[in-house]
């Protein structure tokens, strides 16, 4: 069963790199697809990928995940909205902005969840402040799709009813997003591991109080995931926040991480002592 494995990771390899992806998420990969065309086995699905060349495009784009949602991970969206946004925008000198890199953007909806609980805050809060959201995807073809602002009604399941009326605008099928949301996100081509660029180019100097790295570092090795979180404590402001996503969140607890509230998955850049 290994070799089957291996020969379908070996032939995936030969179009891109996936020599970081850890082989857990290789193999739920590979689970996911069998399960997807009813496939009841490794042998039979290998079987299948030695006859069929397409079964080996499908995986490579697999491999570059664009599944995403708006407010994927509720209450990380509820905290930051309630208590540390607030908390960041206060503390801005006058003229200062507040920087958030969304480092896994995937289709967009990420940050363009920010932008929404960004704008709404604006509405309410006693006086003006700047954003900005550098955005940025391993996938080109994720970031030209997030920069249209087209989504579909699979991607609405957390948005609500007032947020649709909005901020968006029924097409047919689809929900087109307002330009208001789109003015302060920056899209960009990144890889993560380029080691000629450690945060995105339009940010210069990265400097961000906030890093969204959710449901980013799971799909790598270990040494891998080390790496990535060396990177964006590198990029964060003094004072500045890690987001994680849930499946990460045991990741960042195992490392001394400070969580600074309970199940939140959001994470200060600092660890605790340890005794």
């Amino acid at each position: 069963m290994n070799e089957i494995f291996n020969q379908i990771v070996t032939s995936i390899q030969q179009k891109i790199d996936i020599s970081r992806h850890s082989e857990t998420f290789l193999k739920s990969l590979i689970e996911n697809r069998m399960n997807e065309i009813a496939c009841k086995s490794l042998e039979a699905y290998g079987l299948l990928f030695a006859q069929n060349e397409t079964e080996s495009d499908v995986l490579q784009a697999r491999v570059w995940n664009a599944h995403s949602l708006f407010f994927r991970n509720k209450f990380s969206f509820e905290i930051l909205k309630k208590m540390v946004m607030p908390s960041l925008i206060a503390q801005k000198n006058a003229g200062k902005e507040l920087r958030i890199w969304s480092a896994g953007c995937a289709n967009g909806q990420e940050p363009y969840s920010l932008a929404m609980v960004l704008e709404e805050l604006k509405a309410i809060y006693p006086k003006p402040f700047r954003y900005r959201i550098f955005a940025t995807d391993v996938n080109p073809t994720n970031i030209e799709h997030a920069k249209t602002g087209i989504y579909n009604k699979n991607d609405m399941p957390r948005v609500s009813f007032g947020q649709k009326e909005k901020w968006f605008t029924k097409q047919e099928e689809v929900f087109v997003l307002s330009d208001v949301l789109k003015a302060n996100v920056h899209f960009e081509h990144l890889d993560l591991f380029d080691k000629e660029c450690a945060v995105p180019r339009a940010s210069i100097f990265g400097d961000f109080d906030i890093v969204f790295c959710a449901n980013v570092l799971y799909y790598y090795k270990e040494e891998y995931q080390f790496l990535l979180i060396n990177r964006i404590i590198q990029s964060l402001s003094s004072d500045g926040l890690i987001v994680a996503g849930e499946v990460e969140r045991d990741l960042f607890l195992k490392q001394n991480f400070i969580e600074i509230y309970p199940q939140s998955c959001l994470f200060s850049a600092y660890k605790k002592l340890q005794g």
